[in-house]
């Protein structure tokens, strides 16, 4: 079925373009078309995730899901802006646990690269010192350093065409330029 102009229109990105979607990470969009949706048509975005090989992922084109949770890929210059922006925001570390991990969750979910970026710089240098210290780093802070250090290094190493062990380094020469 031919997609109407109408529904062209709510189209944010098209076939074979790459996206950063918040549950799977970078994806393919293999197929714009439309899906029956309880007892009605609705336009879907047909997304491959490339590090989940055997998922397919529909998300309806006027979803709040797809609005807020689903991005274009940076390009190699925004990643470079992204690196340097993180550099100029606060250090600030929050010492309220609670409200630490709320507020990183947040930014998580707001999916702007520089803040998530920010997490990791923030939780890597406060685990260094904690482990320095000889004290625990807590399991909270630590699901949130994970999940942020796995999206920045996913999308950058795509992005920039590296392993995603080599994004760290490339991050520091950037700081240090």
């Amino acid at each position: 079925m031919e997609i109407s102009k109408e529904d062209k229109k709510k189209l944010t990105c098209k076939v074979n373009d790459y996206v950063v979607y918040k549950r799977y990470g970078i994806c393919q969009v293999e197929d714009i078309r439309y899906e029956k949706v309880i007892d009605d048509e609705k336009l879907c975005y047909v997304l491959n995730p490339l590090y989940e090989n055997k998922s397919k992922v529909f998300l309806m084109v006027d979803s709040p899901a797809a609005k807020e949770s689903m991005h274009p890929i940076l390009t190699k210059e925004e990643i470079d802006k992204t690196i340097e922006e993180t550099e100029k925001l606060d250090e600030t570390w929050i010492a309220d646990a609670k409200k630490r991990q709320q507020q990183f969750e947040q930014m998580l979910a707001g999916g702007d690269r520089v803040e998530i970026l920010w997490i990791v710089k923030i939780l890597g240098m406060h685990k260094a010192k904690t482990e320095k210290e000889g004290k625990k780093f807590y399991a909270s802070d630590e699901r949130i350093f994970s999940r942020a250090t796995k999206m920045i290094t996913e999308e950058f190493a795509f992005v920039l065409n590296i392993k995603p062990s080599e994004v760290v380094p490339y991050i520091l020469k950037k700081v240090e330029e």
